[in-house]
């Protein structure tokens, strides 16, 4: 006996973000203070519309890093020494025409350098997170929230 005529269709099943046609992202995150890199660059790797990820902890390393290309998201720290993460944000809009760039700040410097990073070219900033438990969380719904703007 054919059971064919009888079978539904499954639902279709919403798809991964990186599977719709957008490509994953390619990640670079550039904060002087190692700690703080690495649980960005962990929260990063655990999103599904980035592919990659790659920790900078200073400004010339970060400068190499974004002319080596393939960089489609530039998360940077804006308390970098010496405006360096103004420097970064201005290099890559010259170097990388598509790359997305989120400013890092805490929120006492965000006053005080956030204008003049989206001025550069930035589209939003990034709290830095309080708690390094939610960091993951936090950072994950903030990026998602600057890239849908």
């Amino acid at each position: 006996m054919d059971n064919s005529a009888y079978a539904s269709p499954l639902p279709p099943q919403p798809e991964p973000a990186s599977a719709v046609g957008a490509k994953p992202l390619c990640a670079l995150v550039v904060a002087h203070d190692p700690a703080l890199k690495q649980q960005l660059v962990q929260a990063l790797a655990a999103m599904l519309e980035v592919g990659s990820v790659r920790g900078a902890h200073t400004l010339e390393t970060g400068l190499v890093a974004i002319d080596g290309g393939m960089v489609d998201l530039l998360v940077v720290d804006l308390d970098l020494p010496e405006e360096g993460g103004h420097t970064l944000i201005r290099h890559a809009r010259r170097r990388l025409t598509g790359c997305r760039v989120l400013a890092l700040a805490t929120p006492s410097t965000a006053e005080a350098r956030m204008p003049a990073a989206v001025q550069t070219g930035a589209l939003g900033w990034l709290r830095v997170p309080a708690s390094p438990e939610r960091a993951g969380a936090e950072v994950a719904a903030q990026i998602r929230q600057l890239l849908a703007a």
